[in-house]
């Protein structure tokens, strides 16, 4: 009875089915969410008069710049939840808020460490990414208002995860949500104008993701002040603790590298497929591939929720010496994110030409059906997908965040991308052997994560 009456919030005690869909779906929504309003982004600037294949391109290129911080930024985050989420469970949430503090001083000081080069080197950056003429100055002009901006994706993305260590669903949906709901609307004001409001273009979409992202940083932060599950945020909190940033960043930072491999090997397989394409189709295979990956990223966030929600878990039910229902918790998100990831996967198999069609701003002969043939390869890695996302989280959430690094850098690296250059021509797939080997590296990842996550390593994790 007594495990019926566990307190909101806490993740050690009641229903564990009920507490994992009750943390995990909303999360689940807020992140499918926010992969398609970025998706609406390029759709938006796609239609500005006279710019809009510049227009995409610079958007997607300054995107990638912008990536490289906010990869930091998480690695930083998850960090701070590992520490957090166990603190918690220890019935510590005091001494969680003061990890929350640390965390956000840091975060600002990043945002000064990338924000100022970002700004200053912005057209150095552009150009080193191959990019000229107008599109160059468009990305230039979107990539400095997002770099001087960052700090406000880093205190979103900081206070919504620092709620999730607290066991917190609702606050950090809400969050998320009015953030992109906000952007979609400025972008559409702000990007072409309207009323009062002059048309700003690419300019526009980059000053709406800056402004909607600190209405849901500045909400966070008032919530937390407040207090959300014990979690309060105090100001004087961060001032620099060197033996406490040190353990953030220890256990942060590799999840960062874990998720620049990822974006590696993407990025050189993109080279790849452009040489192993028919003469004269590489632009065509390329753009196909640039819509896949934006596909694939639907159902990623939708699974990289509930690995979040299975970190604050394991962190939790670790922190009050429960390993056994930190495991249980980790498979049974594992369970619904492998179901989010099937219904995506089928709907996608269902009407391949449609979904495909939906996210060009103009329909390149051969697009389509190349991007079918990749969702055709490609879909079904996303059960497998479901499994690695989750379980590296929930190492991530024990603090056990060198395996997980080691595992992708391994596979992704030392495997996918030496038989990328070699499966297309041996076996005559051309390039359906680079997808191929999507679905070759996710399946044995997901072979090594249930391997290892079955080993119980992580369940001895110590944090100090």
């Amino acid at each position: 009875m007594d495990s019926l009456l566990a307190p909101a919030g806490d993740l050690t005690r009641g229903p564990l089915g009920r507490q994992v869909a009750a943390l995990g779906w909303p999360l689940a929504g807020a992140m499918i969410l926010h992969a398609l309003f970025n998706l609406v982004d390029l759709l938006f600037v796609g239609r500005i008069a006279g710019q809009g294949t510049e227009a995409i391109a610079a958007v997607h290129t300054a995107g990638v710049l912008n990536m490289v911080v906010m990869i930091v930024a998480n690695g930083i985050c998850v960090g701070a939840l590992a520490i957090a989420a166990r603190l918690c469970g220890e019935g510590k949430p005091g001494e969680a808020g003061r990890v929350g503090d640390q965390t956000l001083g840091i975060l600002l000081g990043l945002a000064i460490a990338a924000g100022v080069p970002g700004v200053v080197l912005s057209r150095p950056l552009v150009a080193l990414c191959g990019l000229s003429g107008l599109s160059a100055d468009l990305a230039h002009t979107y990539n400095w208002i997002m770099m001087s901006g960052s700090g406000t994706m880093f205190l979103l993305l900081h206070t919504t995860t620092l709620m999730r260590a607290a066991g917190e669903s609702v606050w950090p949906m809400v969050l998320l949500v009015l953030s992109n709901v906000l952007n979609l609307v400025l972008d559409y004001l702000m990007i072409f104008g309207w009323g009062p409001i002059p048309a700003m273009g690419v300019a526009g979409a980059a000053w709406a993701t800056v402004i909607s992202r600190g209405v849901g940083a500045v909400g966070g932060l008032l919530l937390l002040s407040r207090g959300v599950r014990g979690i309060r945020f105090h100001p004087s909190g961060m001032r620099p603790e060197p033996r406490m940033a040190g353990r953030i960043l220890r256990i942060g930072l590799p999840q960062s590298a874990q998720i620049v491999i990822w974006i590696l090997s993407v990025g050189v397989l993109n080279r790849v497929v452009t040489e192993v394409a028919e003469p004269g189709w590489g632009h065509v295979v390329v753009a196909a591939y640039g819509v896949g990956v934006r596909l694939d990223m639907l159902a990623f966030f939708g699974c990289a929720a509930w690995g979040g929600a299975a970190a604050s878990f394991v962190g939790q039910n670790l922190g009050a010496k429960n390993p056994a229902r930190a495991a249980a918790a980790t498979w049974a998100a594992a369970g619904w994110a492998a179901v989010l990831a099937a219904a995506i996967g089928t709907t996608y198999l269902l009407i391949p030409h449609a979904v495909v069609r939906l996210f060009l701003v103009s329909e390149t002969p051969g697009v389509v059906e190349e991007g079918v043939r990749y969702l055709h390869w490609v879909v079904p890695a996303y059960l497998f997908v479901a499994l690695n996302v989750v379980l590296s989280q929930a190492m991530n959430g024990a603090g056990s965040t060198l395996t997980p690094l080691a595992l992708d850098a391994g596979v992704r690296l030392g495997l996918q991308i030496p038989l990328a250059f070699w499966l297309p021509e041996v076996s005559g797939l051309r390039v359906a052997g680079v997808w191929a080997t999507v679905l070759l590296a996710n399946a044995l990842l997901c072979a090594l994560f249930v391997a290892v996550f079955l080993l119980g390593r992580w369940k001895h994790k110590r944090l100090d």
